[in-house]
């Protein structure tokens, strides 16, 4: 189970990320991307909204009924959630949980699932939620940021 800190629980959550965020899509999943950075004491925020103190990412899923039944949903959200609380525990760059720095803002993701996302196992929604997340943050931050990342992640270019 998602731990509570890692959710996002009410409509104006789901609301303000599925408005503001950055739309990605996949073959399998759209995933909506908002993120916000930190401002510092004495720092300058220039256009990133102001936030206090950073936070741990948070996921929200929304899986119709095209999806399946009630029973095929809930497995597909079960994998869902153990996919994006694996890549929080990898501490995967793009949810802003990075170990080489402090964590200096929030990222909040709602993950819609399409029909085919039922027949995936957990580590092939996690393989897509990673690659989708790894687009969003590009499209956020820039591409030369994060790509160097994933490269030295996957060993491409040894």
């Amino acid at each position: 189970m998602l731990p509570v800190e890692h959710r996002l629980s009410t409509q104006a959550q789901f609301k303000t990320v599925m408005k503001k965020g950055r739309r990605v899509k996949s073959r399998n999943l759209m995933i909506h991307f908002l993120s916000a950075r930190a401002t510092l004491p004495g720092e300058n925020s220039g256009s990133s909204v102001e936030l206090s103190t950073p936070r741990a990412p948070r996921c929200g899923l929304v899986i119709s009924k095209a999806v399946g039944n009630s029973v095929v949903r809930h497995n597909t959200a079960r994998k869902l959630r153990a996919a994006f609380f694996n890549l929080v525990k990898a501490e995967h760059p793009a949810l802003g949980v990075d170990a080489a720095e402090e964590p200096r803002g929030y990222i909040d993701v709602v993950v819609r699932a399409f029909p085919g996302a039922a027949s995936l196992t957990t580590v092939e929604l996690q393989r897509e939620l990673e690659l989708a997340l790894d687009k969003a943050f590009d499209k956020s931050f820039g591409a030369k940021t994060h790509t160097n990342t994933r490269q030295a992640r996957q060993g491409v270019g040894r």
